[in-house]
């Protein structure tokens, strides 16, 4: 009914190993300053459940094998 609050994506990416997120629920939010995850291994699917109906930033920040670090975060509202 498209009520629900939750979704499941992927994160891909060249010589991907891992990734972080966070998911910032304000109006004009942006990805500095957010509090993002632990890493997760690449192969893991990204599984959230939001706070409802509103504005929100997803922002991942990725890393390869030899553990270089992305410099900006990617970003998708």
């Amino acid at each position: 009914d498209g009520t629900d609050p939750s979704f499941t994506t992927t994160v891909k990416g060249g010589g991907l190993a891992a990734y972080q997120y966070a998911l910032v629920e304000s109006a004009g939010a942006t990805c500095a300053g957010a509090s993002y995850s632990a890493w997760t291994e690449a192969s893991v699917a990204l599984a959230l459940k939001t706070s409802g109906p509103g504005p929100k930033l997803l922002c991942v920040v990725g890393k390869d094998q030899a553990g270089n670090v992305q410099s900006e975060p990617t970003h998708h509202t």
